[in-house]
């Protein structure tokens, strides 16, 4: 937030005592600003449990809109690690961004049965026959999840408001590895039972994105679904070259916070965090990740394309872990997902089969 604005916000909103900011004109200025200016704002000045009630506020509201318990949601989140991711995340960490019609949820894996069990409890919901069949990959390193977008399986329900609701399990005991596969970054971004989280705070709050480019599916970035970003007032950046050149490299330390080369943790300074829950210290279930955008490099005659890159974090990440798993390459890790199937029950749905959600 710059100094200016958040010198008079901070001036507007606490005042004198005999000039304090009318409740209702308050929650006005605070529902256009993005999750980074709140976190600004609740730093220095004497309202932070209103910013903390107000960020709840707008939890609250986005649920209700969809129709669902937004009480008992929160509470099937909060028991079992799932977050929300998407559009309506993005939609509380940039308000006005967006108008989600559906709910992504995110679990951690071996999670999904527990989730799905909770959900149907209340009678609202209704599960979506989804036939699937199990494949198996092999992969030489068992911290990475980069195989089918870090989707492990994915489970739908109805909502008797008509609202669409996905459960995507991880391939990581971390709920959030599919989220850093995402197209771009203005959507990694996500709710808790207990708090709103933005990974890439800087550039959302201008509704900038960094193209997130996987090498097998090139034309995820299209002009035409650049367009359709564009349409929606955003900008994707697909070089981080037009923002910095002095890019780090296999550092364990970020230094720009919004990189294609540099990798970044769920727990760097980087991330913009915001509890609403005022009786439960926050904690994401699972490990912390570390994690590196696709990006491509390109030359005069060719192009190489880098995919994205997520592994479990540990303090010498990168480069310690990755000279481990050279030194245990011959050992091979088999994962276990389920690809969804048409109608048949025998052929994979090539829409919904290693895709990102969303």
């Amino acid at each position: 937030m710059p100094l200016l604005l958040r010198t008079l916000l901070t001036a507007l909103l606490i005042g004198p005592k005999e000039g304090l900011c009318p409740p209702d004109i308050q929650e006005y200025i605070l529902s256009y600003l993005p999750l980074s200016d709140l976190i600004s704002l609740a730093s220095v000045s004497s309202v932070e449990g209103e910013i903390h009630g107000h960020i709840k506020g707008r939890v609250t509201k986005l649920l209700v809109k969809t129709g669902v318990n937004h009480e008992g949601l929160l509470d099937v989140m909060r028991r079992t690690g799932t977050v929300i991711s998407g559009s309506a995340a993005l939609e509380v960490a940039v308000p006005g961004s967006c108008t989600p019609k559906d709910l992504n949820l995110y679990c951690g894996l071996g999670k999904a049965d527990e989730t799905a069990a909770l959900l149907l409890e209340d009678s609202a919901y209704e599960k979506i026959p989804n036939p699937v069949t199990a494949k198996m990959s092999e992969r030489r390193r068992i911290e990475t999840f980069d195989l089918n977008n870090g989707v492990s399986q994915i489970l739908r329900f109805k909502h008797k408001s008509g609202l669409t609701l996905s459960l995507i399990e991880s391939l990581s005991h971390s709920p959030l590895a599919p989220i850093f596969f995402f197209h771009n970054t203005l959507m990694m971004n996500c709710i808790t039972g207990d708090e709103v989280i933005s990974f890439y705070p800087l550039l959302s709050r201008t509704m900038t994105g960094l193209k997130n480019h996987r090498s097998a599916r090139p034309g995820t970035h299209s002009p035409a679904k650049i367009k359709e970003w564009e349409s929606w007032g955003c900008n994707i950046i697909d070089n981080c070259d037009t923002e910095h050149t002095n890019h780090v490299f296999w550092n364990p330390v970020p230094k720009h916070g919004f990189c294609h080369h540099e990798y970044r943790s769920t727990i760097d300074k980087y991330c913009a965090r915001i509890s609403f829950s005022p009786t439960t210290k926050p904690k994401v279930v699972g490990p912390s990740l570390c994690w590196r955008l696709g990006f491509d490099i390109r030359r005069e005659t060719y192009t190489t394309r880098n995919s994205p890159v997520v592994v479990i974090s540990t303090a010498g990440w990168p480069k310690d872990l990755a000279e481990r798993a050279t030194a245990r390459s011959g050992s091979i890790v088999w994962h276990t997902y389920a690809a969804p199937l048409l109608s048949d029950a025998e052929t994979v749905d090539p829409c919904l089969w290693k895709r990102s959600f969303p």
